[in-house]
């Protein structure tokens, strides 16, 4: 349901969907897409390419529920031979980032037996 809710609000506004964006924001955090650079509270945070592709995923699809199979697909591609504790290390890697608790999430929530999601609102930007 809060996937039909989700496609529906990025239609509903006639506008290009956040993963078109060349920025997103979501509160304090910001992403440069084409360049590849992060900002939290107006300081730059580095991460690993691969964990940056993960976060970059997931703000373009805030509230959706995304497996770590769908992740290791979408994010490392078809022919990347990793196992699923990749997606758990760069999960790790950005929350430790971020600054973010995994028992009260503000940016990326566990939904237990699912996977990952962005819970934070993002804007293009």
């Amino acid at each position: 349901m809060a996937r039909i809710r989700a496609v529906l609000r990025r239609s509903a506004s006639g506008r290009a969907p956040l993963s078109a964006a060349q920025a997103l924001r979501a509160g304090d955090l910001r992403i440069d897409r084409p360049a590849r650079r992060m900002w939290l509270r107006d300081k730059e945070k580095q991460v690993t390419p691969r964990a940056f592709a993960l976060l970059e995923f997931l703000m373009a699809h805030p509230d959706e529920v995304f497996s770590r199979d769908r992740l290791l697909q979408t994010v490392w591609g078809f022919d990347a031979i990793v196992t699923t504790r990749a997606v758990d290390h760069r999960i790790a890697e950005l929350r430790r980032e971020l600054g973010d608790d995994p028992g009260s999430p503000t940016w990326i929530e566990t939904v237990q037996g699912m996977g990952y999601r962005f819970v934070h609102p993002v804007v293009r930007g």
